[in-house]
């Protein structure tokens, strides 16, 4: 006899939310030595015996800016981040923004973030109980509420005793790891000479079926993340475009205009009795911007005019003559005149120096 009864299989798959909880101190905080001002530094490590307390080597760092980071990182997989935040940390910045400048921009970050709903902020009365911290409970809790994955690099020892209510085999396999590399980092709390480290969490996979909303929301966060890029490589090329002090004690390449330079410093310091001459250092610039545009002193200004004349000259352009000589925009003119001394030395046996104030150039051999 056959069996015409219809048979089912369920089929049970577990579907995330789509949430990351993020563990916000475990971001934002890193040890650094106080001694060579490196991230995790391995030379400490061996000198403090593995013991980042040690007050007498270690200190923290309070890198919120590592905060939009993750943030963005998180987003461009599909997911939203719901990050934890001790509100102390918040009350630090409000409280000491203005006698440490370098909390600003860091409270800006976090308001915005708090704004847009990407932090929580965990208040004191949850996270502090007999003197000690005690927030990790409430975002793995939330965590396991909400169906979300953990982005965390704490073993969370301290709660697997306590808390043997809660299913630590499930919270283990929702945990996903994350770095900053290099992870030994030079750093400084005002940003100076910071080493750029980069963020993975290479177990964070992109959610395979989005809509279009959240693929929009990628691709968005992807262009400016490529826009802040291009903005990194303009300042890399503009710092790369400006003199050092070495390159003028070995001399700049003058890109072709070493004829314009001197006859503009000759034009301007035209002697005539044999008495020592001194110019104001806008005067010298403007006749060599001038000079390297194409006009000439003696040619384009006649009939009385004066050098009102000459800077309103249609020629007339201080940043194509920066360009020109190889400086980035935003180059003094001083540093400028001052790369083109030796020049003048070597082709003309002129000697110049400037005011104290360097509001002024002498020439010390008429």
């Amino acid at each position: 006899m056959n069996d015409n009864k219809a048979k089912y299989i369920w089929l049970i798959v577990r579907i995330s939310s789509g949430h990351v909880v993020i563990d916000g101190p475990n971001v934002h905080t890193d040890r650094y030595c106080l001694r060579h001002k490196v991230r995790n530094c391995k030379g400490c490590m061996i000198q403090s015996d593995w013991n980042t307390d040690n007050l007498k080597f270690w200190d923290r760092t309070l890198d919120i800016e590592r905060l939009p980071i993750v943030s963005d990182y998180v987003k461009r997989r599909g997911y939203t981040p719901r990050i934890f935040i001790l509100d102390a940390t918040h009350e630090y910045l409000i409280k000491n923004r203005k006698t440490l400048p370098e909390l600003k921009p860091k409270l800006k970050i976090l308001d915005k973030m708090i704004k847009k709903k990407e932090i929580i902020l965990l208040d004191r009365e949850k996270w502090k109980k007999e003197g000690k911290v005690v927030d990790d409970i409430w975002w793995i809790t939330f965590a396991m509420e909400i169906d979300a994955l953990i982005l965390t690099n704490d073993g969370l020892r301290d709660w697997k005793d306590k808390r043997k209510d809660l299913d630590w085999n499930e919270i283990e396999k929702r945990k996903i790891g994350f770095s900053f590399d290099p992870k030994h980092a030079k750093w400084n709390k005002f940003g100076d000479e910071c080493e750029e480290q980069i963020f993975t969490a290479a177990e964070l996979e992109t959610l395979s079926e989005m809509g279009s909303l959240q693929k929009k929301k990628m691709a968005i966060l992807e262009k400016k993340e490529l826009e802040e890029r291009v903005s990194k490589l303009n300042l890399v090329i503009e710092s790369l475009a400006k003199t050092t002090s070495e390159e003028i004690n070995e001399g700049h390449d003058f890109f072709g205009y070493e004829e314009q330079i001197i006859e503009a410093w000759l034009a301007v310091f035209e002697v005539k009795d044999g008495t020592l001459i001194s110019k104001s250092t806008s005067m010298v610039w403007w006749f060599v911007v001038g000079y390297i545009c194409g006009l000439d002193w003696y040619q384009h200004i006649e009939d009385g005019g004066n050098i009102n004349t000459w800077t309103n000259h249609q020629k007339y352009d201080e940043e194509l003559a920066k360009q020109n000589l190889g400086h980035s925009s935003t180059e003094s003119k001083t540093r400028i005149l001052e790369n083109q001394f030796n020049l003048l030395e070597e082709r003309t046996e002129k000697r110049f120096k400037f005011s104290p104030d360097q509001t002024s150039l002498l020439l010390l051999n008429p």
